[in-house]
């Protein structure tokens, strides 16, 4: 009976052991190897289209701080900062407002994004599923619905109906 008594203690030290080493690596690991909550640079994809202006392609980028949709724009207007990746946004374009409701964002651009605007059909595909794609990727937006100097327009372009929200269309997006 002695016996059994020691090999029950013995089991019961080895168990207890165990766990306090693995509670032990959990908490070292957490402590040195997890990043504290806030730190480092949320990370996003602007997309810019591709030469032949066929696709946009995404282009990753850093953010400081809080990422949002209008940081998105602003740095959609500045341009892409890789070779083979073109504009989509017309110079001199401005965001004039931007809000998010229902999952669906409204962007505001200054005139100069139709005034400016080169034409075509394949330039107009570019500009808005650069918008587009860029945008959906914060996953609090689903759609965007154009606007110029406030006002909803039936086709921005020329060639898109811009009347209504759009959404993603994967055949523009190489993801």
């Amino acid at each position: 009976m002695y016996i059994l008594r020691g090999q029950s203690y013995f089991y019961t030290m080895v168990i207890t052991v165990a766990v306090l080493l693995f509670v032990g690596a959990g908490l070292y690991w957490a402590f040195f190897y997890t990043p504290a909550v806030g730190t480092g640079s949320p990370r996003y994809w602007l997309y810019f289209a591709n030469r032949e202006a066929t696709e946009v392609v995404g282009e990753k980028r850093a953010q400081k701080g809080v990422l949002t949709g209008e940081t998105i724009i602003e740095e959609l207007i500045k341009g892409p900062r890789t070779q083979n990746l073109w504009p989509t946004l017309p110079q001199g374009t401005r965001l004039l407002s931007f809000f998010v409701q229902g999952r669906i964002a409204y962007v505001d651009f200054s005139r100069e994004v139709k005034e400016n605007f080169g034409g075509g059909t394949a330039n107009e595909l570019m500009l808005v599923y650069s918008v587009i794609a860029s945008l959906t990727e914060l996953p609090e937006i689903a759609a965007v619905q154009f606007l110029v100097e406030g006002q909803v327009e039936e086709s921005i372009w020329g060639h898109i109906d811009t009347s209504s929200p759009l959404m993603p269309d994967e055949q523009f997006i190489a993801r």
